[in-house]
């Protein structure tokens, strides 16, 4: 409880590396505890959702990395009974979802693997606010992201063609936007599926 509050205390300090030591700490203990009591203890009280609401983006690529692999950590031990802890009903916000969807566009094919990850993993989940929350302003947008990346990834094919460079990798991008829109689709949920198909057609 007293590393805890050290936590608390931390995460109000306006400081690159606090803030960097202090996301890479909380990664490494979600990613190592074994005691579901004290994970539920970490996530209950909405500390979580304030360390992650923070814009590491702007503290440079270190932490920015670092930032990614907290979001994937937090995604890798969430489940039925703990994502509750995540959605925030009176504001209907979800910000684990809405910091991951806010930096899928990221030019770095790592990242970008990483957060659609992040996704599936938490529509595979069984909790139907989850589905409420992504067929809603403004996650919705995302399947219109996802829709949107696909058309430009065939105009930059046709250009490639025009100009005989680069087919191979526009190809290989095409059919990796075209695995992950299928495994959205796999997650069997029935309004996200209806959006994405509008979205796509």
């Amino acid at each position: 409880l007293n590393i805890f509050n050290l936590f608390i205390e931390l995460s109000n300090i306006n400081n690159k590396e606090v803030n960097y030591t202090l996301i890479k700490a909380i990664s490494f203990l979600i990613q190592n505890i074994k005691d579901q009591t004290f994970l539920y203890f970490l996530f209950s009280n909405n500390f979580i959702n304030k360390i992650i609401s923070k814009n590491f983006a702007l503290y440079g690529n270190d932490y920015f990395s670092m930032y990614v692999s907290l979001l994937k950590a937090l995604s890798l031990r969430l489940d039925e009974k703990n994502i509750i802890f995540f959605y925030q009903e009176q504001t209907n916000t979800f910000p684990l979802i809405q910091c991951a969807i806010k930096i899928y566009n990221e030019e770095d094919s790592m990242v970008s693997a990483v957060i659609k990850n992040i996704i599936l993993l938490i529509l595979k989940i069984n909790y139907p606010l989850i589905e409420n929350h992504f067929v809603m302003l403004p996650t919705i947008t995302y399947f219109s992201f996802i829709s949107c990346y696909l058309r430009d990834l065939a105009i930059q094919l046709d250009n490639a063609i025009t100009k005989k460079k680069g087919i191979n990798s526009v190809i290989d991008n095409i059919v990796e936007q075209i695995m992950y829109i299928n495994d959205l689709f796999k997650c069997n949920k029935k309004r996200i599926s209806y959006v994405l198909m509008n979205s796509l057609f």
